[in-house]
């Protein structure tokens, strides 16, 4: 039996983890995914190989698990970048976040290693790391949001109320947007918010999370039991062809197909046939 002593000194499941993935991006980059078998991983890493398994399931999601840690540090320089840069001019931005890319990809020579690699050949590698950390830089998220019944509460508790209820909802949306996402409001009760660089699943996530946490802000207002909600939907550019415009008419859409399901809810656009127009929705409040 193993004393505490001995336990505290066993490596801890995410220090294992952590091993097992650097030292498959290691390989990854330096022998290609077909060369790099989970044999020679787990040497590397000074783990057993059954341990591989355990934490990915397979070599495939190891790869996954590898890769889309490097794109994500990539993402996360880069953004840290663009967000301290407001006020500052296109050029200068341009300039400064290629200078960034370009060190990123000095002090990560595997980046450019395991792009070369996939790009040799078409596959499910390559289609994955398109879709999930390339396409995902280049497409534009847009959230419309509408506060439902507000008239409702106007009416009942008085402008002064309905004006603080405005307010939580600014307060609550931009705590959950990024730096670099642009808020705004563009009629009495409606909003829009725009999502450089952001798949529809996770400008989904992030207006769900305004949804909860706005409905769960405005239970009460000046002594009075408001339980004010917002409904939203949300669209992604599919195509480098779609304008700003065309993004707010599905987002627009898909806000009011949940107001028409019973409000306090988040819709997805639909999935657009080529040169597909947004037909015309009956509003409710």
């Amino acid at each position: 039996m193993k004393t505490l002593d001995e336990r505290a000194q066993r490596p801890s499941a995410d220090a294992t983890r952590e091993r097992i993935l650097a030292a498959a991006l290691d390989l990854f980059a330096e022998r290609s995914y077909e060369g790099a078998s989970t044999r020679l991983i787990a040497e590397r890493a000074g783990v057993r190989q059954p341990l591989l398994t355990y934490h990915f399931g397979s070599k495939t999601e190891l790869w996954r698990a590898a890769v889309g840690r490097l794109f994500e540090d990539l993402a996360r320089a880069l953004s840290e970048r663009v967000a301290g840069l407001r006020g500052v001019d296109e050029e200068t931005v341009a300039r400064l976040v290629v200078a960034d890319f370009v060190r990123f990809s000095a002090s990560h020579p595997e980046l450019h290693r395991i792009i070369m690699q996939e790009c040799k050949t078409e596959g499910d590698r390559l289609a994955w790391l398109v879709e999930e950390h390339i396409q995902p830089l280049y497409a534009l998220a847009v959230a419309m949001f509408d506060l439902d019944r507000f008239k409702g509460v106007n009416d009942r508790y008085g402008h002064a109320v309905g004006d603080a209820v405005l307010r939580k909802f600014c307060e609550v949306t931009a705590v959950a947007l990024r730096p670099y996402d642009l808020f705004g409001r563009v009629g009495g009760e409606e909003f829009v918010v725009v999502m450089p660089g952001c798949s529809i699943e996770a400008a989904f996530v992030r207006a769900e999370r305004i949804r909860v946490s706005f409905a769960e802000s405005c239970r009460f207002f000046a002594g009075h039991q408001v339980k004010a909600t917002v409904s939203g939907g949300v669209s992604v550019s599919e195509t480098s062809a779609e304008t700003l415009d065309a993004l707010l008419g599905y987002s627009d859409s898909a806000l009011y197909e949940a107001k028409a399901e019973g409000r306090n809810r988040i819709h997805r656009a639909s999935v657009r046939a080529a040169g597909e127009t947004v037909s015309n929705v009956f509003r409710v409040a």
